[in-house]
């Protein structure tokens, strides 16, 4: 893995500023008026005279000594907001389904399942033989698997900080809001210390036990005050003050530690969701439901400021995770790996003669684990007998985290408070599924069009067609042919595909929405291959305006530019969409970014479409059908037209000595007789063997 910390990769470029605003232009003109275009032309010219260079310098300087110059900038704008982290940043992904059924348990089967492949992707990373990600023949960076385990968000008052626990070797369990932690690696060669049946018994003991704890509590308002991962959910200022008063007690503290340094947490839900709306709501938040006026849904059972894999009691399996050091085509190499993984393991026990239901051999080295039922404290044990390599034997029986209310502290307000607000940011927020059979990647590609392009119009013209607006689209393209490269946003609401929503929603033929849509999929491609180059806007302007904000005094004027309507509405993305997707995952969504906005995270598979929205009750599922019809149409039109094109490329190419024996025109599309009739007629006669001349496209 040579180029894990891309240092053999080429900075990201810092643009000319020049170019970026010209750009910038070009991507803000769809939103405003004439008139307000006018006065944006204005502001850029006096920023460009004014501010620009300077600023520019002052970047180029900075960015001197930094793998990026936006990378610091970037991690602030998710570290310094005080919103929850769930629906406001965390993506998830759903699953595919599980490639290896089982018969029995199917949670604790495809949970065990899930974490073996994990830490076998775990253990590689850290050996450093994960093969490198690569773009057509090109490496890209790696840096972001650092940390995309035994990492943490952690919140403090003077801000959150993200923390990374590079000698992790235990992973945290919640079931009904419990937490429970064990070894699951040696430390040293990075070599599993637990087998697959263990792991299951492991993982049946935590459910049972949390049932029974849970079970036993004296009432409901008790079993929640134990369920202090739903302060992970509150705002980041509420819960670094629940942190803080959570970790006076010395256990706490320690407790928080563990969370904090686990490889990941796996989350057992205790609900069955079938509907794909419903599975999606569970991963993106967790499922509310309300019992003697106390909650009691999935939505308790989370940790959300680390890497979470979750399995419901059906099996349906997904992963939630905090995105400030981590991006999603990171993530979707993971759970792509861990899905071939699942099935390599599935196919080599058929191939062995094992029943495909018993789970695998143990691992090469098991570590000692007693008999004794779940410990109730959790408290790390003394480091046990040595094993080889002089490495500290690992633990492998799992622990339950009991957490302490310290004298005189309002925790068990705390909890309580977080639940309620974190149920009416769920109330708040609605979330629908289409899983668009009709045609996928090969039909788009077959028509001459880029999928994702195809996907992107599609949704802005569906928009127009509800709404009758033109608004700002976000879609990210990834920069990891860059050292740390992050992500540039494609504006995909171009000139180009404003016209083609207005052109769709007319009553234009379809020679005029055809023309449309080829001159807005071209225009969305240059702006792709742009935004991958490092030339995008975003990012640029974004970390010149924070470079003024840090070094600007005191009562100074924000650069005309910023202070621009047009900048407020390039900021204000309604529909902030991403395609993030491959066979191993069925769904893949993520919260609004603005009130008034749309979530829209969609896979594009060979033969299928799926798209998961959430909105602030925007009539979210009617926005998914008018997306549907939208999809359709588009592909209908084109198909009639190439197929018109094709007609008239046959007629063209055809000797006039074909129909010598038979009737002009039998055995010929339909309206292609026609056209050559007409022609003909224009022509007069024609000599045998004459081809006839290309006549203009409609």
């Amino acid at each position: 893995m040579d180029a894990v910390d891309g240092a053999q990769l080429p900075r990201l470029p810092i643009p000319e500023v020049a170019e970026t605003c010209e750009r910038y232009l070009t991507a803000v003109t769809p939103l405003l008026s004439e008139e307000d275009l006018e006065r944006t032309r204005a502001a850029v010219a006096q920023f460009l005279a004014r501010d620009a260079d300077g600023l520019q310098a002052a970047l180029r300087e900075y960015a001197r000594d930094k793998p990026s110059y936006v990378e610091d900038f970037w991690f602030d704008a998710y570290l310094k907001p005080d919103e929850p982290v769930v629906l406001n940043v965390n993506p998830f992904f759903v699953l595919a389904d599980d490639p290896m059924p089982s018969a029995g348990d199917a949670q604790i089967s495809r949970a065990a399942s899930l974490v073996i492949s994990s830490l076998h992707f775990c253990a590689k990373l850290r050996r450093g033989e994960l093969l490198p990600d690569a773009w057509r023949g090109k490496p890209l960076c790696m840096a972001q698997y650092g940390y995309l385990f035994a990492c943490a968000r952690v919140p403090s008052s003077a801000g959150d900080r993200i923390e990374s626990h590079a000698g992790s070797q235990h992973i945290v369990v919640m079931a009904h809001g419990l937490l429970y932690y064990f070894d699951v690696l040696w430390p040293a060669c990075e070599e599993l210390c637990i087998s697959e049946a263990q792991l299951a018994e492991n993982l049946r003991r935590i459910r049972a036990d949390a049932r029974d704890v849970v079970g036993s509590t004296a009432s409901a308002a008790d079993a929640l005050a134990a369920r202090v991962g739903v302060l992970t959910t509150d705002s980041r200022a509420e819960w670094a003050a629940a942190r803080h008063e959570l970790a006076r007690a010395a256990d706490n503290a320690e407790l928080l530690r563990v969370v904090d340094s686990a490889l990941f947490v796996l989350c057992l839900d205790d609900e069955s969701p079938s509907e794909p709306d419903e599975i999606a709501r569970t991963m993106l938040h967790g499922s509310y439901r309300v019992r003697d006026g106390v909650q009691c849904g999935s939505m308790l059972n989370r940790w959300c400021d680390k890497l979470m894999v979750i399995v419901c009691a059906n099996g349906a399996a997904g992963v939630n995770f905090e995105h400030t050091r981590v991006d999603g085509h990171t993530v979707l190499r993971y759970v792509s790996d861990v899905f071939a993984d699942t099935i390599m393991r599935f196919a080599a026990k058929i191939s062995a003669g094992i029943d495909p239901a018993v789970h695998s051999a143990a691992p090469l080295r098991l570590a000692r684990a007693d008999s004794e039922r779940p410990r109730a404290r959790g408290r790390i044990a003394p480091a046990a007998a040595n094993g080889p390599d002089g490495e500290r034997e690992p633990d492998p029986w799992p622990r339950r985290l009991e957490w302490q209310a310290p004298r005189g502290s309002r925790l068990r307000q705390r909890v309580r408070f977080a639940e309620v607000r974190l149920s009416d940011l769920v109330w708040q927020n609605e979330t629908c599924v289409l899983e668009f059979e009709k045609f996928g990647k090969l039909a788009i590609t077959k028509l001459d069009a880029s999928p994702d392009a195809f996907v992107q119009l599609a949704l802005s013209a569906a928009y127009f067609s509800l709404y009758g607006q033109l608004v700002c689209v976000y879609e990210p393209v990834q920069t990891k042919a860059f050292a740390h490269g992050r992500t540039e946003a494609a504006r995909t609401m171009t000139p180009a595909a404003a016209r083609f929503a207005r052109t769709w929603a007319s009553d234009s033929g379809d020679d005029a929405k055809e023309g449309a849509l080829r001159a807005a999929l071209l225009s969305i491609n240059e702006l792709h291959r742009l935004a991958a180059a490092g030339k995008g806007v975003d990012r640029h302007l974004f970390a010149l305006l924070k470079l003024w904000e840090e070094r600007a005094p005191a009562g100074a004027q924000l650069p005309a530019l910023f202070a621009d309507k047009a900048w407020r509405a390039l900021n204000h993305t309604v529909l902030s969409t991403s395609n993030c997707g491959n066979p191993a995952l069925r769904l893949f969504g993520f919260g609004p970014v603005v009130a008034d906005g749309y979530g829209l995270g969609y896979i594009i598979k060979d033969y299928r479409l799926s798209f998961c929205a959430s909105s602030k009750h925007r009539q979210t599922a009617r926005l998914l059908e008018t997306l549907d019809a939208t999809l359709r149409g588009m592909r209908d039109v084109l198909s009639r037209v190439q197929a018109r094109r094709r007609s008239l490329a046959d007629a063209e190419g055809a000797d006039y000595g074909f129909f010598a024996d038979q009737p002009l025109g039998v055995g010929m599309p339909d309206g292609t007789l026609r056209a050559l009739s007409e022609r003909r007629e224009s022509e007069g006669p024609a000599r045998p063997g004459k081809r006839i001349k290309a006549w203009p496209s409609a």
